[in-house]
């Protein structure tokens, strides 16, 4: 039995003798974080990486991606952001728009980060469609 605040003498019982903490039976592996995801459009591969989201819209100012966003009419000029916590889970942060931003189908709410996973579908208004993958 270890102490899970890593005393040296955590003694034989099943309380740490040093801090009074519960011994465990063994320390939990790390869990390791998951692999580089992305989210593929039709235009172009969305690449997150920790620090550094990624704004998605047509106004050119706010997203380095509008030109290529430009022929989506229904997209917004601001409409979603991907980014990535710094454990490698990414997300997407939808803007109030009139369209909309889904994720499998279910159209996600505002303001509020939501979280992405291998072969979620994302849809920014009604025909932009993208797939996250490695």
């Amino acid at each position: 039995m270890i102490c899970p605040l890593e005393c040296a003498e955590p003694g034989s019982g099943t309380m740490c003798a040093e801090c009074g903490s519960e011994l465990v039976a063994e320390r939990p592996a790390p869990t390791p974080p998951p692999a580089d995801l992305l989210v593929r459009f039709e235009f172009g591969d969305i690449a997150p990486r920790a620090g550094a989201p990624v704004p998605l819209g047509r106004d050119p100012d706010w997203s380095s991606h509008a030109g290529a966003l430009e022929p989506y009419t229904n997209v917004s000029r601001k409409h979603a952001t991907v980014g990535m916590d710094a454990d490698g889970a990414i997300w997407i942060d939808p803007e109030k728009t009139p369209n909309g931003t889904f994720r499998n189908g279910e159209e996600l709410p505002p303001n509020a980060r939501h979280p992405l996973a291998q072969g979620d579908r994302v849809r920014l208004a009604a025909k932009l469609e993208g797939v996250v993958t490695r």
